[in-house]
């Protein structure tokens, strides 16, 4: 687990659940859109117009099965789940700290 989140948003579309959960100010920058099941459909912009601690998100779509085999289908708004980030994004992330410094 790298981080925690709050789900903002569960809601029905097209033949999926859309899942919105917030994520921490260190893990957005790690959030890429991917558009499978269980991956990052939808990310908050690197701007958000609202303060950091609520302001990034990240969305899900999960597809019937998963939602069936899996306790996503009983998540609420104001839920919280873990979030765990893309290893390849974390070495991304890390190499890049070794560029700057």
């Amino acid at each position: 687990m790298d981080g925690v989140g709050e789900v903002l948003a569960v809601a029905p579309s097209d033949g999926t659940t859309r899942l919105r959960v917030s994520v921490p100010l260190e893990l957005a920058p790690l959030c890429a859109v991917k558009g499978r099941s269980r991956s990052t459909a939808s990310r908050s912009p690197s701007r958000p117009s609202r303060p950091p601690m609520r302001g990034y998100w990240s969305e899900v779509g999960l597809i019937t099965s998963t939602l069936n085999a899996t306790r996503f289908s009983t998540l609420e708004v104001g839920d919280h789940v873990n979030i765990e980030v893309d290893v390849l994004a974390r070495y991304a992330a890390r190499l890049a700290e070794f560029r700057q410094g």
